[in-house]
């Protein structure tokens, strides 16, 4: 039967995704988004293994370097699988960068997709 070895490869697959890297780090957040550009608001799928997420910010491309916080994974006390941020701290017509990263104890994964948004009025 054909069918068994594409099920095994799919029951790896998912193993992985959901024990994360074999080293330990977690996994980048998947699916972050602009949700709104007055303020810049964003929003990302978040993981129940997830301590914290850090949230980067620049003005250039690929060029993400100021850490802007660690957002806790909780609400009310319990983990969250959808995280959001609002970025009041910009300028009206300035295009900025974002990326998040899931933090596990000590461990912090490679940054999300990369988002843009200019703050409009």
């Amino acid at each position: 039967m054909k069918i068994r070895p594409m099920v095994f490869i799919c029951a790896a697959f998912v193993l992985f995704v959901i024990a994360g890297c074999g080293d330990g780090s977690p996994l980048a957040p998947l699916n972050l988004v602009v949700t709104s550009t007055s303020p810049i608001m964003m929003k990302w799928d978040g993981s129940l293994s997830a301590s914290s997420y850090n949230v980067y910010r620049g003005t250039v491309s690929g060029g993400i370097s100021t850490k802007l916080l660690l957002v806790p994974n909780s609400l009310n006390g319990s983990a969250s699988l959808l995280t959001t941020y609002t970025d009041l701290l910009t300028t009206v017509g300035v295009t900025y960068y974002y990326q998040v990263t899931e933090v596990n104890g000590d461990k912090e994964s490679g940054g999300s997709n990369e988002v843009s948004a200019t703050t409009t009025p």
